[in-house]
């Protein structure tokens, strides 16, 4: 990467290839490796230091590193049926009440989070 805002962009853009490279993993029926990622200029706005700071020295040592986990589950379970319907969807589909039941039914505590924090309606 060639540039990163710390506070907001890297927590987005770590996920978004952590994804990237699940699907690729499934898909190809391989198992995931180590995540790697360089990026060339870290920063943050003069707005942002104070929050920064806070959130680096609270994230010393809470981090651990987790093999083998998968945020989209199994190639054929309801989480990865679910979500890659998702980017077919028009603008003002929003996840069906059967749907969520799905959701709220796997044993896949990170969705059940995802869930809570944002919610799967779409923004317009």
């Amino acid at each position: 990467m060639r540039s990163c805002d710390i506070l907001y962009g890297l927590p987005f853009d770590l996920f978004s290839q952590s994804m990237f490279f699940e699907q690729m993993s499934l898909a190809l029926g391989v198992p995931m490796g180590a995540q790697t990622l360089f990026v060339a200029n870290f920063h943050a706005y003069e707005n942002q230091w104070k929050r920064a700071l806070k959130t680096i020295n609270a994230a010393e040592g809470f981090y651990k590193e987790r093999k083998g986990t998968y945020i989209v589950g199994e190639r054929h379970g309801k989480v990865f049926k679910i979500l890659s319907q998702v980017k077919e969807w028009p603008k003002n589909r929003y996840l069906r009440e059967d749907e969520l039941k799905e959701f709220l039914e796997s044993d896949n505590d990170y969705w059940l989070d995802y869930l809570k924090l944002i919610g799967l309606n779409k923004n317009e």
